[in-house]
């Protein structure tokens, strides 16, 4: 899976990569986990990866909070 990637390799674009699948997957705690951990990493994230990370924060809380309502 993703987060091992990192540890092979570590990028932070695989935990933004893995935060994605996990979401996709259905699992939001794992998604937040995931964007935790590369955000957690020494230095800043680049802004492309910062606006990748805000666009999952978006997507993590429209998911929890299900499908919108008329």
């Amino acid at each position: 899976d993703f987060e091992h990637a990192f540890d092979a390799l570590p990028n932070r674009r695989n935990l933004l990569t893995g935060a994605e699948a996990w979401l996709r997957a259905g699992d939001p705690a794992a998604a937040r986990r995931a964007l935790a951990r590369a955000r957690a990493r020494p230095g800043e994230l680049s802004p492309d990866l910062e606006r990748a990370a805000a666009t999952l924060d978006t997507l993590i809380l429209q998911y929890e909070a299900g499908p919108a309502r008329p």
